[in-house]
């Protein structure tokens, strides 16, 4: 599970997590009498937090979006909504977005926009995939953006912070173009069947063998960090401290953990019931 809790560390640069329950969405109560800037930038992080997890609750074809790929977009959006906020209440420095702001502008306009914007880029590239197309997230994104704008009174204020958003947000975009990231999900593997050597798992299989198939993210190390200068100073040591698999698989190390695997992994097995939650719970989005 370390590997998975360092994913969702990376996905929390720049703002909130976003794990507001799908069954209880949050209604933004913008620009309410009394209330302040600060309450409406806070319910729209918020929302916006939810509204990502939902557009990426959508990217299923062909399968579920792999947990690396959908980080990064969680870091994105997070991103882009902090560089837009930070224009408006300069308290810390900017990731990719360093201009100042004002006059009137709304913040929550601000953070609907830097969050629309980001998350329309990326949901256009799936809508237009060659292979799997899959339009339903940037229709669910538009949709959202649109309704939540409603909900904020016409004017100077809201202009500026629509303005303001795209901004920040077509900021981030620019700076994780060329991040190494294109690509780089389930990508075509082949195994060399040797002992100790990975082999793509079900569904991901083609063969009997598990010999060829999909790898969930094997290059996603290259890709460039957020905030840490890269990520060389956090490589994991070899399997069980040997640099071959072949020997790797020949310590008893190895062979408790398969036999713990096998007591526990299996349709049918001695795991409790919160054992099962716990997996679901880390299994992927």
């Amino acid at each position: 599970m370390s590997w998975k809790r360092s994913i969702l560390l990376v996905a929390a640069v720049g703002a909130t997590a976003c794990s507001v329950p799908t069954e209880q969405p949050i209604t933004p109560e913008l620009h309410r009498e009394g209330g302040t800037r600060r309450d409406s930038a806070r319910e729209a992080v918020l929302y916006w937090n939810q509204a990502a997890t939902d557009a990426v609750a959508r990217m299923t074809i062909p399968a579920p979006l792999p947990p690396t790929p959908e980080a990064l977009f969680y870091a994105m959006t997070n991103g882009a909504m902090h560089d837009a906020l930070n224009a408006i209440d300069r308290r810390y420095a900017g990731y990719a977005y360093f201009g100042r702001t004002t006059g009137p502008v709304s913040a929550a306009a601000a953070v609907a926009t830097a969050a629309h914007t980001v998350l329309f880029a990326i949901t256009t590239g799936i809508a237009n995939d060659p292979v799997f197309p899959n339009p339903a997230p940037q229709a669910f994104v538009q949709q959202t953006y649109l309704d939540f704008l409603a909900t904020i009174p016409e004017g100077e204020a809201k202009s500026a912070g629509v303005a303001l958003g795209q901004a920040a947000g077509g900021a981030m975009l620019a700076k994780r173009a060329n991040d190494g990231s294109a690509g780089l999900g389930l990508t075509p593997y082949t195994s060399d069947g040797l002992p100790g050597a990975y082999r793509p798992t079900p569904p991901f299989a083609f063969d009997p063998d598990h010999l060829t198939g999909l790898a969930d993210s094997p290059l996603w190390g290259s890709v460039r960090t957020f905030v840490i200068p890269n990520a060389r100073s956090f490589r994991a040591a070899p399997p069980y401290r040997r640099a071959d698999p072949a020997r790797a698989v020949l310590t008893q190390h190895y062979a408790r953990d398969l036999a713990e695997i096998r007591r526990l992994g299996g349709a049918v097995s001695e795991r409790t019931a919160e054992q099962s939650d716990i997996a679901f719970f880390w299994m992927e989005n």
